[in-house]
């Protein structure tokens, strides 16, 4: 905000220069922010120095004549709402309160509701033994087809985790509302100190300003650590991600896919369906011979252990997103000790049939066009 007062003695056309070479800096400084110039010009002209500002004064303030000025860079001519206050002790003009028409991003955008999963103690354990309860052998002794087999198993999981685990709604806000160190024991604070405020509880409010301020300083001190940590160990990735977060960098727009033509979209088709234009039988062969393992898996050398199996299912990344099958990374993780028989009947049943379950072999792709 620029507050500019020009004296009646003072020589307009330098004025008028300095002016414009200050907002020709603010320009170059901070070209997409919010500019409001406002003072007293007297006599010079503010719209040669102020190109591109409009002025946000429409009321008169001094009998039928507009004298105070006003000016915003915004493209909305009217950004602001002006209300006359009436004169100020003996002065013969009016005061003029502005009143913003902006809205927060966080206003603006309203809430969603989503429902999602409630990951509780409880629910691991109702989990846990709906799986430890279950005959699994039903499954083997009905079905020798590996394909309906996998698909069967993984229909189960889903099924128990659809009836055990319950399910909450949460409102999930603007992204960007909040600050990155920010975490949910503060949240929990903010509330409690809008709720007192909202129930005028003078005793409340001053112990949760108090409780409020200790955990914003430890909130601060962990994230400011946890950067720490991300340069110590050169985590880049963690690193540029935040402070692209404290910096308010956004993502490039979307590519305009309206405006893609028929050619684009041809060669975009035809890029990610070229495997299916070669024949790849002799890079399988050689693929075969190089490993070894036809010989094994027609023999039934090749076995895949109980315990290789647990072990991988408990190294699984739990928040890691599913796959086509809906099976969860934190399901497989959480219950390795009740799921790693089954599947690693799966598993060597598709060894020695040499067939890959379609459930396991459907993917979904997404392709992303990126700007060249």
């Amino acid at each position: 905000m620029t507050t500019v007062y020009i004296p009646p003695s003072a020589n307009y056309t330098q004025s008028t220069a300095c002016l414009a070479d200050h907002i020709n800096d603010l320009e170059s400084l901070a070209p997409d922010a919010l500019k409001i110039v406002t003072g007293d010009f007297n006599k010079c002209d503010p719209k040669i120095a102020l190109h591109g500002y409009h002025q946000q004064v429409t009321c008169p303030t001094r009998q039928s004549k507009t004298i105070d000025l006003f000016f915003t860079n915004t493209k909305d001519s009217q950004t602001h709402t002006c209300q006359p206050l009436g004169p100020l002790g003996r002065s013969d003009h009016d005061l003029i309160y502005m009143r913003p028409k902006y809205k927060p991003l966080v206003h603006r955008e309203p809430p969603t509701r989503k429902t999602c999963m409630a990951w509780t103690a409880d629910a691991w354990d109702n989990l846990r033994a709906s799986f430890d309860c279950t005959d699994w052998t039903i499954f083997t002794a009905t079905v020798n087809n590996i394909h309906e087999l996998a698909d069967t198993v993984c229909s189960y999981i889903n099924f128990c985790v659809d009836t055990v685990v319950p399910k909450k709604t949460i409102r999930v806000y603007f992204k960007f509302n909040n600050k990155p160190w920010v975490t949910k024991e503060i949240k929990d604070v903010l509330n409690r100190k809008k709720l007192a405020y909202k129930n005028n509880n003078r005793d409340e409010k001053i112990s949760v300003q108090k409780e409020l301020k200790s955990v914003i300083r430890k909130g601060k001190d962990d994230y400011r650590k946890k950067m720490e940590n991300y340069f110590k160990y050169n985590n880049m990735k963690d690193v540029w991600k935040g402070m692209s977060l404290m910096s308010g960098r956004t993502r490039k727009k979307d590519h305009d896919l309206l405006n893609c033509t028929r050619q684009y979209a041809n060669d975009l088709n035809n890029f990610y369906a070229r495997f299916d234009c070669h024949d790849l039988t002799t890079e399988r062969e050689k693929s075969f011979q190089g490993l070894k393992v036809r010989k094994a898996i027609e023999k039934g050398g090749m076995q895949i252990s109980h315990e290789a199996v647990q072990k991988t299912l408990k190294k699984s990344k739990p928040n890691k997103a599913p796959g086509p099958d809906g099976i969860t990374p934190n399901v497989l993780k959480y219950c390795a000790d009740q799921l790693y028989e089954i599947l690693t009947i799966v598993f060597n049943m598709s060894l020695s049939t040499c067939q890959v379950p379609s459930v396991w072999k459907t993917s979904k792709i997404v392709p992303v066009p990126k700007k060249e």
